[in-house]
């Protein structure tokens, strides 16, 4: 997956619209797992 998605080069410029503190008591989860977890959600949309 890092071939095709330069994820150490996406990290810096979501950072800026992540959440850093969770709502009602949930630590938000990490945003590399976030990235993974969207670019894998479209490569295998229809």
């Amino acid at each position: 997956m890092e071939t095709v998605v330069p994820l150490a080069a996406l990290l810096p410029v979501t950072e800026q619209h992540y959440p850093t503190t969770g709502q009602l008591d949930r630590t938000p989860m990490p945003r590399s797992t976030m990235l993974r977890i969207y670019f894998i959600k479209n490569g295998y949309a229809p």
